[in-house]
């Protein structure tokens, strides 16, 4: 049976002040060393396109262990369990591109 939430989503309910920064982002009040939350949140957050949870604070550079005990978690739990991938589709085909003199570009 698939969890209920997503390892960001569940994440993201232990933090403080979080907010929505773009399409899978957020910001939030680095658990580390935010306690007062008297400035803008220096936490960033990333749901990877594997699902995985992507952590980094720019104020402190903490590491993401760090970051995962300070906030009460465990970095098991920034994973999707087995059964749990997240579905972006399937691949229908590959686009090659090339500069105008005709090599690849990417």
């Amino acid at each position: 049976m698939p969890s209920l939430t997503s390892p960001v989503q569940e994440f993201l309910s232990l933090l403080r002040g979080v907010v929505e920064n773009g399409d899978g982002k957020w910001k939030a009040y680095c658990p580390v060393h935010e306690a007062t939350g008297e400035h803008d949140p220096s936490l960033g957050i990333l749901e990877g396109s594997d699902g995985k949870v992507v952590l980094h604070c720019l104020a402190c550079n903490a590491t993401t262990p760090e970051i995962v005990h300070a906030a009460g978690s465990t970095m098991a739990k920034l994973f999707p369990k087995k059964g749990d991938k997240k579905s972006r589709g399937r691949k229908v085909a590959d686009y090659i591109y090339r500069d105008a003199e005709g090599c690849i570009a990417y």
